[in-house]
């Protein structure tokens, strides 16, 4: 089950929007909190369904990654607990069009630790 935000991308874009930084800088400080400290999220990034499934597999990793990137580097999260999925097109939103910019996703769950 995910929590937190939803944080957004551009179009053909894995670059953070400044934007989205404040609710990174929230997931940030809360997995600096001394209760959560022996625990991992799933990063699971997304696309809209423009673009061919293996483009989008990638694009999805790369907005993930950038994610992972900004908290290891913003809040010095150990990579370790930061575990990264791709997942294309695969789980468009429910009650959007496949294209719509909503689906330009990077969504968090809590790991199984």
């Amino acid at each position: 089950e995910g929590f937190g935000f939803l944080i957004n991308f551009a179009f053909d874009s894995a670059d953070v929007l400044p934007d989205s930084r404040p609710y990174l800088d929230k997931v940030g400080e809360m997995m600096r909190l001394p209760e959560v400290a022996d625990k991992s999220i799933v990063i699971e990034g997304h696309t809209d369904a423009s673009g061919s499934s293996a483009y989008n597999k990638h694009l999805s990793e790369l907005r993930a990654l950038a994610i992972k990137q900004y908290l290891i580097e913003q809040h010095e999260i150990a990579p370790s607990r930061l575990i990264v999925i791709g997942k294309g097109e695969a789980d468009l939103l429910p009650n959007r069009s496949p294209s719509d910019s909503v689906n330009r996703r990077v969504q968090f769950h809590r790991a199984v630790n």
